[in-house]
């Protein structure tokens, strides 16, 4: 907010009782801290921009819904100048050179009781990747402990460096409190190495789409090396181009993605094979060839600086012109 050499201020309200008005107690948001002298050495509000110029910084504001509030209800934001100090009335009435922004907020529903609970596979190969999923909603918070790690994401993934029996526990918290589940799961060295197999997203892509490549190789992989051939041009695309297309890290490697497009080191346009050997601590599985699996194709053209050459000059009976923008 910018001022003109007067007292300016910021208020924020929030109709949490959704009662059409903002004179409950409890539903300023704002402090005096909000409220500022422009020009005053040492203000500290959230005033710092002079004559209309664009402030450079911004300030944050926390607050706790109450647990009885209603299912949507309105956050009002003032701003004003000359003078005015923002109170719990302001929310109301004319302001001078002032802002007024309502936002609608819909809360989600409150759970009455707490029924922690998640799903996850009955065991897993030791070096491998395994994903915990939470099945519960509406809470505040969430806390999972793995093998001495503590994660506080919605969903939890984990990988395992030793065989075993581990605990898995999950707390989760809502404005009715506290609760927690513990689950086990049993850690396994594999017996043989990987059965390499694979899928991608689709099997058509435009020229600079992405490929999503998702592993679904058997027993337990720890390293993947993929690689692309196009048997026509004999052009191959692996990891000398692109990085991620041979490791060891299941969140790089495992399920890469991989560019399309016209330049040094990308799935250019043609009909693809696409080949992938997957290993673990046993050894390297077998190479999975799948011939013709993906082709790149480029249907339209945009006149500019992305036209095909030579010379700037389109060869197709038909197709979609766009402007520098593309599509949209």
């Amino acid at each position: 907010m910018g001022f003109d050499d007067n007292n300016a201020g910021v208020g924020i309200w929030a109709d949490f009782n959704d009662d059409k008005d903002f004179a409950d107690p409890g539903e300023m948001l704002s402090d005096a801290t909000w409220n500022d002298r422009g020009n005053t050495p040492g203000a500290t509000g959230v005033i710092n921009g002079v004559n209309g110029s664009r402030p450079s910084t911004t300030r944050d504001l926390v607050f706790t819904v109450p647990v009885d509030a209603a299912t949507s209800f309105a956050i009002r934001i003032r701003s004003t100048d000359y003078g005015a100090t923002m109170t719990q009335g302001s929310a109301g009435g004319n302001q001078i050179d002032g802002e007024t922004e309502d936002l609608l907020i819909r809360t989600a529903p409150v759970p009455t009781i707490l029924l922690p609970n998640f799903s996850k596979p009955d065991s897993a190969f030791v070096g491998a990747v395994v994903n915990f999923k939470n099945t519960n909603s509406g809470y505040l918070s969430h806390k999972w402990t793995i093998d001495g790690v503590q994660y506080t994401s919605v969903d939890a993934a984990h990988i395992f460096n030793t065989v075993g029996t581990y605990d898995v526990k999950l707390v989760i918290e809502a404005c009715v409190g506290k609760d927690s589940i513990t689950k086990t799961i049993k850690i396994v060295a594999p017996t043989a190495p990987p059965a390499s197999d694979f899928a991608t997203d689709k099997s058509v892509y435009e020229i600079f789409e992405t490929i999503h490549l998702t592993d679904l190789s058997t027993n337990g992989p720890t390293y993947w090396n993929w690689m692309f051939v196009n048997p026509v041009t004999d052009d191959t695309v692996d990891a000398r181009h692109d990085p991620t297309l041979r490791g060891n890290d299941p969140f790089v490697n495992k399920n890469p993605d991989v560019l399309t497009g016209n330049f040094f080191g990308a799935v250019s346009i043609g009909v693809w094979d696409v080949y992938l050997t997957a290993s673990n601590s046993i050894g390297a599985g077998n190479e999975t060839q799948k011939v013709g699996y993906v082709t790149i194709q480029r249907s339209s053209y945009n006149m500019g600086a992305g036209t095909a050459l030579p010379a700037n000059v389109i060869n197709v009976s038909a197709g979609t012109i766009y402007d520098d923008g593309g599509p949209t």
